[in-house]
């Protein structure tokens, strides 16, 4: 959201133009991972934990390399169109004399992607953990709440 306010507050067209881009860009990613996510009858297992994203890779890695690329898209991660939307708004921003909310929000974006990065991060190196070490981590989130 701070990208396509940065470029609203341009005041020009091409801010307008790259916000207005950018914001079908985002909503695109967003709606292909929540699809991805909640459509998760793929097989009788549930996604619940975010381990669980594992068997998506081992299963279906045709819909997982969807998931990573939109990953990527969404953390702005060249050669992606997340990449290219966010440079055009940050283009307009400096255009416009903008230089410390670019730095911000650029900040902002290098920790939103190590969000990113650790659901590619669950989906493709980290093993999933069996049945009873799920179990016991709720058993412990129960008795600590």
């Amino acid at each position: 959201m701070g990208f396509i306010l940065l470029g609203i507050s341009c005041l020009s067209s091409y801010g307008f133009i790259a916000s207005l881009l950018h914001l079908i860009v985002y909503v695109l990613m967003n709606t292909i991972m929540f699809w991805i996510l909640l459509s998760s009858n793929y097989s009788t297992r549930k996604l619940i934990y975010f381990s669980d994203l594992r068997f998506l890779l081992i299963k279906y890695p045709s819909v997982s390399a969807i998931f990573c690329l939109t990953l990527f898209s969404m953390a702005g991660i060249p050669p992606t169109i997340g990449f290219y939307t966010k440079f055009l708004l940050l283009k307009a921003a400096m255009f416009a004399g903008f230089f410390y909310p670019i730095a911000f929000v650029l900040f902002i974006n290098v920790i939103s992607i190590f969000y990113y990065i650790r659901l590619i991060k669950i989906l493709l190196i980290t093993k999933a953990p069996n049945t009873l070490d799920q179990a016991a981590a709720t058993n412990f989130f129960f008795i600590c709440f």
